[in-house]
């Protein structure tokens, strides 16, 4: 396999792996927005007659906890927090190994670029050095 070949084997492979970081950063993404809106739930609407009786039935210290948060659990902010980080730190990674791979493929380019000049100064040069004054004289007769 020659030079160019494999350059561009490497460089198929390289926007084969970006073209999955996007996908599953897009799963991230939207894991995140999920997070992300469950955390700025609105609280609970307590003016509300029916909310009132609702939580007045049950007078628990857990609903009453309840109660004061808002309505939201405490532990499930917590998870959302971690999950957000989480998102975030994958998300980072997915850019950071984007990065790599869009300098690996601009030195590909430039290398490919580079045996691409290589060989046509090579053809070029030696169809000049075929090229006789004969045929030249020729072609100025006819």
């Amino acid at each position: 396999m020659n030079e160019a070949s494999h350059c561009f084997n490497k460089f198929v492979q390289r926007v084969s792996h970006l073209s999955e970081m996007h996908q599953s950063s897009s799963k991230f993404i939207a894991g995140y927005q999920q997070e992300l809106e469950k955390l700025r739930r609105p609280p609970l609407d307590d003016s509300s007659s029916v909310v009132k009786d609702l939580f007045k039935g049950v007078p628990s210290p857990r609903v009453k906890n309840y109660i004061e948060l808002g309505g939201h659990h405490l532990q499930s902010k917590r998870q959302s927090l971690v999950k957000l980080n989480g998102f975030l730190k994958n998300l980072n990674d997915h850019i950071s190994k984007a990065q790599i791979y869009s300098k690996e493929l601009g030195k590909l380019v430039d290398k490919v670029t580079m045996l691409m000049d290589a060989d046509l100064e090579k053809n070029t040069s030696k169809d000049l050095s075929n090229f006789s004054l004969k045929q030249l004289d020729g072609d100025v007769e006819q």
